[in-house]
């Protein structure tokens, strides 16, 4: 059935991440050199997907919970997160400059993954179907 598919693809969408954040590591940092001249630490990279890998985690959750029409919960997060973003990379922008910023905006999609592990718990969405506890 559909959300039988839908719920494989989300259980895959974290391995998928990793793969292709991974295996496309030597390509970006190849384009990134090479072709637009950046001369990048590996540390960016890393920050980059640190960045990057969560969105593969919670993006599944974010269509489940728009499913059970919890769309302004969906906003007043992802609002929470800006605030913690914009907060995190202010701090350590001035304490490490752009790697700074690349980090508190890593750090906070990944405080967002939680909040989102979190209601995904407390609204019982393993599936899709909610329950209110």
């Amino acid at each position: 059935s559909k959300s039988s598919v839908f719920g494989k693809l989300g259980r895959s969408m974290p391995i998928l991440g990793i793969v292709l954040l991974l295996g496309t590591l030597p390509l970006q940092y190849l384009l990134f050199d090479k072709v637009y001249g950046f001369d990048l630490s590996w540390d960016f990279l890393a920050y980059g997907i640190l960045f990057a890998f969560p969105v593969f985690a919670y993006l599944p959750i974010i269509y489940r919970l728009y499913k059970v029409k919890q769309e302004d919960r969906v906003m007043r997060l992802n609002f929470l997160a800006a605030f913690v973003n914009g907060l995190l990379t202010f701090i350590l922008l001035r304490q490490m400059g752009l790697k700074g910023a690349l980090l508190g905006s890593a750090l906070a999609q990944w405080f967002l993954l939680l909040v989102y592990l979190y209601w995904q718990s407390k609204l019982k969405i393993e599936s899709d179907e909610v329950q209110m506890s």
